[in-house]
């Protein structure tokens, strides 16, 4: 099953070879009405005067525009903000992306990738930290996701219950109707059905009697 990999429209990610301690520490939507024309890719490098500063580039802006690095930094485009903790190093990379659906197997896998590739530094701590986090909200996202298919299913399964239950009872109602046909005694309905047909003739032959009787008949 797929579901959508974060319960927000936007995922941050750390690049595998971040060497600093900085990590994304959550995406923010400030203005939706503006279009979003990421990817984005932020990288820190060396502004030539000693001071580090993130290039922002995306499909449609590969000069890039360039922010002062600080520590725990926020870098905003098209209305999207992207916040980091920690201090980054020169070469590190991150991306601001829109969520995609994926499979929660997928998420499973990248956390193993993850394990199996991190190590005791600054910059494995983060990259691990980055795809846990990534990984923790699409399994947060999956599993409110698996909640609402079995509301779902649960409310399919009792409509199936009771038109089952509604439709035994109409068999129970035919075999009755079919007793009642079955276990008819023919003789006695045949005489019963006669008598009735003796009394009617009976009554309309009085009928046409007393019709044709006027006041003049007692005088």
């Amino acid at each position: 099953m797929r579901v959508p990999e974060s319960d927000s429209p936007l995922v941050g990610e750390g690049g595998a070879g971040n060497t600093g301690s900085a990590r994304v520490d959550g995406t923010r939507v400030l203005d939706a009405t503006e279009e979003f024309a990421g990817p984005y890719t932020i990288t820190v490098q060396d502004s030539g005067n000693g001071e580090l500063e993130f290039l922002v580039t995306g499909p449609d802006d590969p000069v890039g525009q360039t922010n002062a690095v600080t520590a725990d930094a926020t870098i905003e485009m098209d209305g999207r903000q992207l916040s980091l903790k920690g201090t980054p190093e020169v070469g590190d990379t991150f991306t601001l992306r829109e969520s995609e659906a994926r499979s929660v197997f997928d998420n499973l896998g990248a956390l193993a990738d993850a394990l199996e590739a991190s190590g005791s530094d600054s910059g494995s701590r983060a990259n691990f930290a980055n795809v846990a986090n990534n990984v923790l909200t699409g399994l947060d996202a999956g599993l409110e996701n698996f909640g609402r298919v079995r509301s779902e299913v649960g409310a399919r399964l009792n409509a199936i219950d009771n038109e089952r239950e509604a439709n035994e009872a109409r068999v129970v109602d035919l075999k009755a109707a079919k007793s009642k046909i079955e276990d008819l005694d023919y003789a006695e309905a045949i005489t019963d059905l006669q008598l009735r047909q003796v009394g009617l003739q009976a009554a309309q032959q009085s009928y046409l009697q007393i019709q044709g009787l006027s006041l003049f008949n007692f005088l």
